[in-house]
């Protein structure tokens, strides 16, 4: 589990998928849906924010959020 402010906590998870895609041979221009879970809802505006910044341009994936207990 990341630790740290929600920003580090995103930062971490997008470095694990990278490195995912690319022992697969792929990057995240071939990421086209996504599922997020969040445990507070006051995140939500920061992920929008984190979410359209970490991805190429023009290349946005699907996104399912869910805000979890």
């Amino acid at each position: 589990m990341a630790t740290g402010d929600f920003a580090a906590q995103f930062a971490q998870v997008m470095t694990n998928l990278k490195e995912v895609l690319a022992t697969a041979g792929a990057d995240l221009t071939r990421v086209v849906k996504t599922n997020v879970l969040l445990t507070r809802a006051e995140d939500i505006r920061e992920m929008n924010r984190l979410y359209a910044a970490a991805f190429p341009a023009g290349h946005l994936p699907a996104r399912t959020t869910c805000v979890v207990a």
